[in-house]
């Protein structure tokens, strides 16, 4: 029917729009989650083709960002947008905030980011607050400010909009704030990531003892596979409550972080794990499933 492969297009589009490999750690990104996934990412290290719909869904936060901007523009708020963070960050460590926003009441600037949501995760944010890759990306943020010497409100503001409906309840955009994390604990956990990263980079045998690293010419995967490449991540317990049974299972699940795998299997292996049922809760006493009697369950969320 049509002369042109409307999903070649999509494709093409939705590539053009991905941040080009800059040999920098991501707040965004790289703080939390898989060590080996965060190596393999900043070393340059060869990925498979994204998938569609993941891809679509990211560009669906990146248009609602820009959507944002052109509101806040258009209602004159005393709002710098996009701001470069890179400078005010720790060595090898590259992010941008969403919003530096200005309160002339408080003479003072606050910190927000903006983060699309499905309308059934929101369940999540009111019962167990901002989630905790969203409180370290931007404590990094909020110390990076603090660190170019503008008055600083204390607290952090994480705004998620919700980008579906709920099957459970109405949703509603909801502005979430929390203090930083400490300094002391934030320092710590960026020095080891950077040092681990930096460990890896300089491993290989076309790596470098320092950061930002640049990719140079083609390798082999095997190239890839040093004793400093950081082990796949582990499955996690996650307690599910089965509906239809009325009764919570505790399970061994992939990581979240498995959904963003893009390394070809001889890379990381991580999206062919499965999951176990290890356990299960009977009348109020937790009963291990056989040969899982050595794992001890965590609390019932």
């Amino acid at each position: 029917m049509l002369p042109f492969d409307i999903t070649e297009i999509v494709a093409a589009g939705l590539a053009d729009g991905r941040r080009e490999h800059d040999g920098l750690l991501h707040a965004s990104s790289h703080i939390l989650g898989s060590l080996r996934h965060t190596q393999l990412d900043v070393a340059g290290a060869p990925k498979i083709t994204s998938q569609l719909v993941r891809d679509v869904r990211l560009h669906t936060g990146t248009m609602w960002h820009t959507q944002l901007d052109e509101w806040f523009k258009r209602e004159r708020a005393w709002v710098m947008p996009n701001v470069d963070m890179t400078p005010f960050l720790p060595k090898g460590w590259g992010g941008t905030l969403d919003y530096l926003v200005y309160n002339p009441e408080l003479a003072s600037f606050g910190i927000v980011d903006l983060k699309t949501i499905k309308g059934d995760g929101l369940r999540w944010i009111h019962k167990s607050g901002p989630k905790e890759e969203h409180v370290y990306q931007t404590s990094m943020y909020w110390w990076g400010v603090k660190a170019a010497g503008l008055p600083l409100i204390k607290q952090i503001g994480v705004y998620y909009l919700p980008i579906s409906e709920s099957r459970e309840e109405q949703v509603e955009p909801v502005l979430v704030t929390f203090d930083p994390l400490p300094k002391e604990q934030f320092d710590q956990l960026i020095a080891g990531r950077t040092e681990a990263v930096r460990e890896y980079v300089s491993s290989l045998p076309f790596g470098s003892n320092d950061l930002p690293f640049e990719l140079d010419g083609e390798h082999e995967l095997t190239d890839w596979l040093t004793d400093k490449l950081a082990p796949v991540q582990e499955r996690v317990l996650t307690w599910k409550y089965r509906k239809r049974e009325g009764k919570w299972e505790l399970l061994l699940m992939p990581h979240w972080s498995t959904g963003y795998c893009d390394y070809p299997d001889e890379l990381c292996d991580c999206r062919t794990q499965g999951q176990n049922k290890v356990g299960e809760m009977i009348e109020d006493i937790y009963v291990p499933r056989e040969g899982y009697e050595h794992i001890d369950p965590p609390s019932l969320p």
